[in-house]
């Protein structure tokens, strides 16, 4: 589970690495805002999958489930191969929204790999543990992938690591083939999802209605926060690159490992995040994150522009 977990967190960042520089060269406009759209798709389809994702396990079953994770994103990296060979921005924004839609999928292997632990709650935290301990390692094999098959296919910079990630992601399928999930009684009595009112399309969830939870406030502002900050990193991931290889004349070597400091900040502090969050309260630590915000855009402001103020920065 985790060799499958990090595979598919490894396809995500070097997607992240590479997708905004790719629609820079297809469309060659020096406009930004057309950079944000394949990472604005990609969390799109994450975000429209994730909701019924309950439902969707309980009906195929978690190995089922996530054969049809991996085999979505299968999919988008061939669609985001046509997008690169045919000069189609078209392409690359369905290629991303189904890579968006598949890693919701496999992320779900977070709780797989606990649920698999049969024995005790020290079993499961280390397997939470060994799975946070995968998303460390995509962080740095995304980009460095990214940078070592980046002239693999000649005339396409970009089309070496889509070989390299097809080849990866099936390979996870047999890899998963290993995996004893628990039976399906045992998951639906740890995930009770019924569908009411089909006109409506209500979801019921432990005896609630979505839309009853929906339009809490604790939900609402949950909501709000996890909105305002998923729109910072898809600027700040989707504008970077081009700052540094166009502004900065950075190579995509250098490029790519500034990615990579920036994605191992997200992964390698989840280590601590819950301890943390657990000392000092929930508020506290939002505000913490809203100053690291902000100290993140003033050493880029004030750095020289090179790639160690990037580094920081990121």
């Amino acid at each position: 589970i985790c060799m499958v977990y990090m595979i598919s967190k490894t396809l995500v960042m070097a997607v992240f690495t590479f997708i905004t520089i790719a629609v820079h060269s297809i469309t060659g406009h020096d406009d930004p805002h057309e950079a944000i759209y394949p990472i604005g798709w990609l969390k799109l389809g994450s975000a429209i999958t994730a909701l019924p994702i309950s439902k969707f396990f309980l009906m195929l079953g978690r190995f089922n489930g996530f054969v049809c994770g991996l085999c979505i994103l299968l999919c988008g990296l061939i669609v985001v191969l046509c997008g690169l060979l045919f000069d189609s921005p078209g392409a690359l924004y369905t290629g991303t929204f189904l890579l968006g839609g598949g890693a919701a999928i496999m992320n779900f292997l977070r709780f797989a790999a606990s649920e698999v632990c049969l024995q005790d709650a020290v079993d499961k935290g280390l397997a939470l543990t060994y799975v946070q301990g995968a998303a460390v390692g995509a962080a740095v094999l995304g980009p460095l992938l990214s940078v070592l098959s980046h002239y693999i296919i000649s005339g396409e910079p970009f089309g070496g690591i889509i070989l390299i990630l097809g080849i990866l992601v099936l390979a996870s399928i047999v890899g998963l083939k290993s995996v004893k999930f628990p039976p399906m009684d045992r998951e639906k009595a740890l995930v009770k999802t019924s569908v009411t009112g089909a006109s409506a399309g209500a979801v019921e969830e432990n005896g609630r209605i979505l839309v009853e939870i929906a339009g809490s406030p604790p939900f609402v502002v949950a909501l709000s926060l996890q909105a305002v900050s998923t729109s910072v990193m898809i600027n700040y991931m989707a504008v970077l690159p081009l700052v540094m290889t166009h502004n900065y004349n950075f190579d995509y070597q250098m490029m790519s490992m500034v990615m990579m400091v920036h994605m191992l900040g997200m992964y390698a502090t989840s280590f601590i995040s819950g301890p943390f969050i657990y000392k000092v309260g929930l508020w506290h630590t939002i505000i913490v994150g809203m100053a690291l915000y902000f100290l993140s855009w003033l050493g880029y402001r004030l750095g020289a522009g090179n790639v160690a103020s990037f580094a920081i920065s990121s």
